[in-house]
C-alpha cells in the first residue's frame, strides 16, 4: 500500500491490484433538492452539506468560475 497526499484528500493506492473508475450520471427533477438523507442526520452526526434546490446547484454550478475546486464545496457547512 501507497499512501498519497493530495491538496483535498488522502488517498490510499493498492500497488498490486488494478483500480476501476465508473463516471454516473443522474437526471434530477429540477424543482428537487440535493442534501444528505434526514434520516441520516441527527444531533450526535450532523450534516456536512446544506440542502440546495436542483436547479440553484444546477445554476450554480455552469456560472461559477473553475477554479479547480467542484462546486459542491459551495455546499459545504
Amino acid at each position: 500500500m501507497v499512501i498519497i497526499k493530495v491538496l483535498s484528500a488522502e488517498q490510499t493506492i493498492n500497488s498490486v491490484k488494478e483500480r476501476l473508475s465508473i463516471a454516473t450520471f443522474l437526471n434530477p427533477k429540477l424543482e428537487g433538492d440535493f442534501g444528505p438523507p434526514l434520516s441520516l442526520v441527527s444531533p450526535k452526526s450532523p450534516a456536512k452539506f446544506k440542502r440546495i434546490v436542483v436547479v440553484d446547484f444546477v445554476k450554480g454550478h455552469f456560472s461559477r468560475e473553475l477554479k479547480g475546486k467542484s462546486y459542491v464545496e459551495a455546499a459545504k457547512i
